[in-house]
C-alpha cells in the first residue's frame, strides 16, 4: 500500500465489528484480570470486559503462532481455513513478529505451518496509553505505537478509534463493513500525531510516567 487511509469508528460499532469478523474467525482480544490482560476470545456476552487500547496482555502473540505444541503429521492444506483475529496487539509485539518471520517465513527454507498460519492471521494493532513500570520499548527505539506489520491499527481518540489500513487485508475488512466506518476528520487524525508525541515522551521519561 502506497497511501495510508484513515477511517474513524465508534466504541459500539467497533464491537459490531468483532462480532461480524467472529463469524468467520477466532477473535482474540485483551480482557482484564486483576492488574493484567490476557488474551481471550471474543464473545458477545462479555463484550464489557473487553479492551484494546490500554497496555500489552501478558502473552506473546508469538503463541499464537509457534504454539508450544503443534500436531505436524499432515499437509499444510489440512490447517487452511483456520483463522484468527488478533486485537490490541501492541508495537514490541509486532517488532518481535519481524523476527520471527525472518526466521520461519522469509528465508529459503520456510516452515509452511508457520506461513499458514500467518497467512490466516489478522493483527488489529492498538496504540498503547499506559505503561507499565517495567516498559522499556522507547529505550531500544521501538515507538508505543504502530507504522507497519498491522492490517488494522487502532488510536484511541475521545470515544472513538482512528483506524488506519496496513494491507490489502485490512482495506478488505473496511471494505466488507464499510457501513461501520467514516472517514477520520482532519482534527482526529491531528490530534492522534499530538498524543502519540506526547505518549512517547512519558515513555521515554520514567519520572513522567503514571504508576498501575
Amino acid at each position: 500500500m502506497n497511501k495510508r487511509h484513515y477511517y474513524s469508528i465508534n466504541g459500539e460499532k467497533f464491537r459490531t465489528l468483532l462480532a461480524n469478523l467472529s463469524k468467520g474467525a477466532d477473535v482474540y482480544i485483551p480482557v482484564k484480570k486483576k492488574d493484567y490482560l490476557y488474551y481471550e476470545r471474543f464473545n458477545t456476552e462479555n463484550e464489557g470486559q473487553y479492551t484494546a487500547d490500554q497496555i500489552r496482555p501478558a502473552e506473546p502473540i508469538k503463541s499464537f503462532l509457534t504454539p508450544t505444541r503443534e500436531r505436524v503429521d499432515g499437509s499444510s492444506q489440512d490447517r487452511e481455513g483456520a483463522k484468527q483475529v488478533l486485537v490490541g496487539v501492541k508495537n514490541c509485539d509486532i517488532t518481535s513478529l519481524k523476527i520471527q518471520d525472518f526466521v520461519f517465513k522469509d528465508q529459503d527454507i520456510k516452515d509452511p505451518f508457520y506461513v499458514q498460519k500467518r497467512e490466516d492471521t489478522t493483527i488489529i494493532s492498538c496504540d498503547c496509553n499506559m505503561l507499565w513500570e517495567s516498559c522499556f520499548c522507547v529505550a531500544l527505539g521501538i515507538d508505543p505505537y504502530s507504522e507497519n506489520g498491522f492490517d488494522l491499527n487502532l488510536s484511541k481518540e475521545a470515544e472513538d478509534f482512528v483506524v488506519e489500513a496496513g494491507s490489502k487485508k485490512g482495506e478488505d475488512i473496511i471494505k466488507k463493513n464499510d457501513g461501520l466506518f467514516s472517514e477520520a476528520t482532519d482534527s482526529q487524525i491531528n490530534n492522534r500525531k499530538k498524543r502519540r508525541e506526547t505518549f512517547t515522551i512519558t515513555a521515554e521519561y520514567p519520572d513522567n510516567r503514571s504508576h498501575r
